[in-house]
């Protein structure tokens, strides 16, 4: 064994000292595992940076904090909208001035006019 240590390059100690902080780092997760599931229990739409702020761990980023517990399940589902806005249909009413611009009548009617004669201005009369 002390060959490959040598072979790699790292000694005993540095795989004794890395085995202790990652258990001191797995308890420190367990527990704030426990209490980020009591957080949601409470507020089931909190996410995972406001989960964070909110528990302010000590010993984690908060962008290893968030890649941990998306990684455990954390992520919120996205609520789809249903709702439809727009009905799409491509003749449910007629065309009521298809014939209008066609016909001639259209073009030469005058329009209606009134006069006003009390200071000699015309209007146009719309109905």
């Amino acid at each position: 064994m002390s060959q490959l240590y040598k072979y790699v390059g790292i000694t005993r100690q540095a795989i004794d000292q890395y085995r202790h902080r990652q258990d001191v780092f797995d308890n420190r997760v367990l527990c704030l595992l426990l209490e980020a599931e009591e957080l949601r229990k409470e507020h089931p739409g909190c996410g995972l940076e406001k989960m964070y702020y909110t528990l302010n761990p000590h010993f984690i980023g908060r962008d290893r904090f968030i890649e941990l517990f998306m990684d455990l399940g954390f992520r919120i589902k996205k609520r789809i909208n249903y709702k439809r806005t727009t009905y799409a249909v491509a003749s449910k009413y007629t065309n009521l001035i298809k014939g209008l611009a066609e016909s001639p009548e259209f073009f030469n009617t005058p329009a209606p006019v009134s006069a006003d004669a009390s200071n000699g201005q015309t209007k146009l009369a719309l109905h």
